[in-house]
């Protein structure tokens, strides 16, 4: 009894992001002649970082690094970062919805995403050399108009009760309760109810997006398949003619600090589940990454080495994991970090295992580590430092990202190869001795509901 109408034939669209304004010029060069960087400062002090390389043939990666991320997030909205990356993606452009993107960039090698750091939001593209110049109109739109439609936030909630009764009903949320003790609650560990992350709205991520993607410093690097005189032109065009962004990086100091818990200690979180698989856990605390570089590398062989002792005796010898595991998480901005051991195991062994990887690290504080276990840790990481060099990944993320505003980052780079070489037995044995103790350690079992004790 409805009226059915034809459908109607859609007008093919172009894209709408074209022009930026008044094309920027350049009023500082720098190059950084060993590692192949050139770096610019454009006329609305934008900051670009250049590499061009021939790892990946017709392959170019890019990061705009925006200030604020999580430093600048509500810290009565804990996740509302999780939730801003959703709309930011699901929510388009101003002019084009994201299924009219996906007809207009068919067959354009192109897309942005945002992800969101410490210290930044991170519009991250990847896209060919040809494409290069669509790539950056399409990352500055984004910057400019983005869509924060009402569907994208329908979509995500949508998504909501589903995610949540994973939650409840696998490790997972064990695992989000680990990670908020293990950081005293900080806010940035936390993740809401779902009521509470119902409630939370497109106007609350406006609120706190806008005026970092509007204002906030901007850096550009850009690594892979191109030619620096043609990306300088397309530059100059799209980031070169937004509006005059802040110079000046906002002190932190006080966001990087994290409480950490008392320890010895020792927490069980359960999930609601008949499967009988569970998790053992430990953490010590470390130094991180933004404190002390050269630590934590030295920290990422002593995980690999707690590693194998771990395989040796838990998988080898008592067969109670298959892939019992451990690793160094030093964080990058934050004054915080941990080493953690970790192994899936039967619900009723929980607290044997926990307590067998503390004994394990204990005697390693207490008698250090061999020579012929140092070689063998350093030989693969090596291995794999070398390939790393020859990848677009690592100079964007671990060299160019951050760079004009932190300048060691060059000189870490440079020396990373041979401080790894130069590390010794006593200085390993030195760290262990000083964070492995067995009054260090935190101890977790995450457990089905009905294996709980």
């Amino acid at each position: 009894k409805t009226k059915v109408l034809p459908p109607t034939e859609e007008k093919e669209q172009s894209f709408a992001y074209t022009s930026f304004g008044t094309a920027g010029e350049i009023v500082e060069e720098k190059k950084i002649e060993d590692l192949g960087i050139t770096q610019l400062t454009l006329s609305n002090d934008v900051r670009v970082n250049l590499k061009p390389t021939d790892f990946e043939k017709n392959s170019v990666s890019l990061i705009a690094n925006i200030g604020g991320g999580t430093f600048t997030m509500p810290q009565d909205k804990p996740g509302l970062d999780q939730f801003a990356s959703a709309l930011f993606q699901m929510g388009g452009l101003g002019k084009h919805s994201v299924d009219d993107l996906q007809r207009i960039l068919a067959g354009r090698n192109v897309g942005a995403g945002l992800s969101i750091e410490g210290s930044s939001f991170k519009l991250v593209g990847r896209t060919t050399t040809d494409d290069l110049l669509l790539e950056l109109q399409l990352m500055c739109a984004h910057l400019t108009d983005p869509g924060f439609r009402p569907e994208a936030e329908r979509q995500f909630k949508m998504q909501l009760p589903m995610m949540y009764n994973q939650i409840k009903h696998t490790a997972m949320g064990g695992y989000l309760e680990m990670q908020k003790h293990m950081t005293s609650g900080d806010y940035r560990s936390q993740f809401p109810s779902q009521k509470e992350a119902m409630n939370y709205s497109t106007e609350m991520v406006k609120k706190w997006l806008t005026p970092a993607l509007t204002e906030s410093s901007l850096e550009l690097s850009i690594v892979g398949d191109f030619q620096i005189p043609q990306v300088i032109e397309s530059i100059k065009g799209t980031f070169g003619a937004l509006p005059k962004r802040k110079t000046i990086q906002p002190n932190y100091d006080a966001l990087r600090k994290v409480t950490l818990p008392e320890r010895p200690d020792q927490k069980t979180f359960t999930f609601d589940s008949k499967i009988p698989n569970a998790t053992a856990a430990v953490a010590w605390a470390i130094p991180s990454a933004y404190q002390n570089q050269k630590i934590a590398r030295r920290f990422n062989l002593i995980a690999s080495i707690l590693g194998d002792r771990m395989r040796e005796e838990i998988r080898e010898n008592l067969g109670g994991s298959y892939s019992p595991r451990s690793s160094a998480n030093p964080h990058p901005e934050l004054d915080y970090g941990y080493l953690q051991a970790i192994a899936q195991v039967k619900p009723e062994e929980t607290e044997k295992y926990g307590n067998l990887m503390i004994e394990l690290a204990d005697k390693l504080a207490r008698e250090g580590l061999s020579q012929d276990e140092l070689e063998r840790a350093l030989k693969p990481l090596q291995s794999n430092l070398k390939k790393s060099k020859r990848e677009n990944s690592y100079w964007l993320e671990a060299v160019l990202k951050n760079s004009h505003f932190d300048s060691s980052r060059f000189a870490l780079a440079r020396t990373r190869d041979t401080d790894y070489a130069s590390i010794t037995v006593a200085e390993l044995n030195k760290l262990t001795a000083q964070y492995l103790k067995k009054e260090n350690a935190l101890r977790y079992e995450i457990v089905p509901q009905a294996a709980s004790k």
